[in-house]
């Protein structure tokens, strides 16, 4: 699936996007990457900013959300969907 997959280094073709994360509760977050490393944010209708950075060598994000930071690993990536790993997390 990788070999199908753009890099986290592409990102910037998808500034200005729509992306929703579904956390482990469940919840949907809206997110939108904006440049210089500002992450727009909004769950259930309330919005706010974050920060996004890019951890090329581990081919990761470290995503600033309401003041509670986690980094996520790259799965897949296209112009419609992305996949990212939280770091560390497993399915038992």
């Amino acid at each position: 699936m990788k070999q199908f997959s753009l890099r986290l280094d592409e990102l910037s073709k998808m500034y200005e996007q729509p992306w929703v994360i579904i956390d482990e509760n469940d919840s949907f977050i809206k997110i939108i990457f904006q440049e210089h490393g500002i992450l727009l944010i909004s769950k259930d209708g309330d919005v706010s900013y974050g920060q996004w950075e890019l951890i090329h060598r581990a081919q990761s994000l470290l995503l600033d959300i309401g003041g509670q930071k986690k980094m996520y690993n790259h799965l897949f990536i296209d112009k419609g969907l992305m996949l990212l790993k939280l770091d560390g997390y497993s399915e038992r």
